[in-house]
């Protein structure tokens, strides 16, 4: 073989070797990219994110994680954007796939929002000085909002007030007002204000309103603003309460099923006995005593209930005619309870019930009750009326008993309604009757004192009174000249106004104000 033939089989060879490469796809070669698989990445609405591969020979997936119950990418969580960089469009949370023939890693794009408003769950933030309360937002952060927000900054604006903790916690410390800020650490621009008011004394008040449609509801006030009780717009009536250690007791009766009920807080408990009513509530240690009356045999009979169970005053033996409880105290380990009893005649008979042993108050010749009772040391007070013959009719006056020693209040048509003893001092509420009307009115050691309430009133009412501190406050009503009832309450005799909620007469137009105030606690 010559030269040249072997320099043609040589180029022949290799012309064939080169013939046998084929040419690798890029989407056959790995890549890197800096992400850590199954890692996550947090980002703020409208941000971007820029996924860095090398070399650029993968296709980048957006999927929709199984687990969760976000929105998937096709309703814009996520923006795929040329040059494979993500745009976060609104809350929510995807996968994001990263793959090629080669190789693939994945990851996960949470999308955090911004609060538009820092809401709390309750708006309206009354403190009593000295007291803290945690203030709470309707918002729930999760980690990963918390780690973008930076947590939430509390601060009130007067700090000689209140201050505010890192957790919300709000201190009272001198009455008046100021403001709580809330906003997020790292977005100050995004905050809300609620305005806190401090107050030495906070007034609760118990009463009727009408809901949106006319139907009577069961209500309470903290300071002027109408609290939800709890109890729902039925066939109730709710007649005595109790504010204590940060509980609210309130009972009374619920036709449907006719028994006596006790709601602390928003809990309600029904009695079991049947044609039942509870009208007064007071604390012993951890025991809730409660009084009303309940039906033996056909008769309403005083009734005294421990944490919802019947504690009989007497003896099945011992019921022969009908009996009320109306009022309730507790002192030195002892129960009592004032109301009435009917004699052989079918006259009621002022008394009160100490534990298990009745005391007569009246000589039951004449109708007389008792319809509040309070205990000051060995001293037992009880406010009512009884029956007197005044200009040839008969009437109710206004009276109270001291260790059952009467004393007449006033020579007219009255009712003395509740009692309190502060420091051998005797207040009594109630109103009376005269060419005018009826006028709300309170007694110190039987000095009568007329309660103002505006012009244009035909009636008025004082329900309840409490001292604290020499401070005097009396709860009540009055009509206004529309002679539609306005529930209010006096301290010290100024008269302060609840809100007026909405009764439409039945021309649907006209609109008057309705509150009806039944009672009064101080905290």
């Amino acid at each position: 073989m010559n030269k040249l033939s072997y320099f043609i089989t040589a180029i022949s060879a290799i012309a064939l070797i080169c013939g046998c490469q084929k040419e690798v796809s890029p989407d056959n070669i790995p890549f890197t990219t800096p992400i850590k698989s199954d890692s996550t990445i947090i980002l703020l609405v409208n941000d971007t994110f820029k996924i860095k591969i090398n070399p650029v020979n993968a296709k980048v997936i957006v999927t929709l994680n199984a687990d969760n119950t976000y929105k998937s990418p096709k309703n814009g969580v996520i923006s795929l954007l040329p040059n494979d960089i993500l745009k976060a469009l609104e809350p929510g949370k995807v996968s994001v796939v990263i793959k090629n023939n080669s190789c693939n890693t994945s990851f996960n794009i949470i999308v955090v929002g911004l609060p538009v408003k820092l809401q709390l769950k309750d708006s309206s933030i009354l403190v009593k000085t000295g007291r803290n309360i945690q203030l709470d937002l309707y918002q729930v952060f999760d980690s990963y909002e918390t780690t973008v927000f930076g947590g939430l900054k509390w601060e009130t604006i007067d700090k000689t007030v209140a201050t505010v903790s890192d957790a919300g916690n709000i201190t009272a410390i001198n009455e008046g007002i100021t403001k709580v800020r809330i906003s997020l650490n790292k977005y100050p621009e995004v905050y809300s204000e609620y305005p806190v008011q401090v107050m030495n004394y906070i007034v609760y008040l118990l009463g009727q309103t009408l809901s949106e449609n006319n139907i009577i509801r069961n209500s309470y006030w903290k300071n002027n603003i109408i609290v939800d009780s709890g109890l729902e717009i039925k066939s109730t009536t709710a007649q005595g309460f109790l504010y204590s250690n940060n509980n609210m007791y309130i009972v009374g009766r619920s036709s449907v099923p006719d028994r006596a009920f006790m709601l602390k807080n928003k809990t309600e408990t029904i009695f079991n006995e049947v044609g039942a009513g509870a009208t007064g509530v007071a604390l012993m240690g951890e025991d809730v005593y409660i009084c009303g009356y309940y039906t033996f045999s056909g008769t309403h009979t005083v009734a005294l209930w421990k944490n919802s169970t019947l504690t009989p005053l007497m003896s099945n033996s011992e019921i022969t005619s009908e009996s009320i409880g109306n009022a309730i105290a507790v002192s030195g380990g002892n129960v009592f309870v004032g109301g009435y009893i009917k004699n052989t005649q079918g006259i009621q008979v002022a008394c009160y019930w100490k534990n298990n042993q009745r005391t007569d108050l009246s000589d039951g010749l004449k109708d007389a009750i008792v319809y509040s009772i309070f205990v000051d040391g060995n001293d037992v007070y009880a406010s009512g009326q009884y029956s007197s013959v005044i200009d040839n009719n008969i009437y109710l006056i206004a009276c109270y008993w001291k260790n059952g020693i009467r004393t007449n209040l006033i020579s007219s048509a009255s009712n003395a309604n509740s009692i309190f003893v502060s420091n051998g001092q005797i207040f009594i509420t109630g109103s009376y009757f005269s060419s005018s009307g009826q006028t709300a009115c309170y007694w110190k050691n039987g000095e009568k004192f007329d309660l103002n309430t505006g012009t244009g009133t035909a009636w008025s009412n004082a329900t309840g009174v409490i001292i604290a501190d020499n401070n005097i406050f009396i709860s009540g009503h009055y009509s206004n000249s529309y002679n539609k009832p306005i529930g209010c309450y006096w301290k010290n005799g100024s008269r302060i106004d609840l809100p007026p909620t909405n009764y439409r007469d039945y021309s649907g137009i006209n609109v008057f104000p309705y509150s009806y105030v039944w009672g009064i606690a101080i905290d």
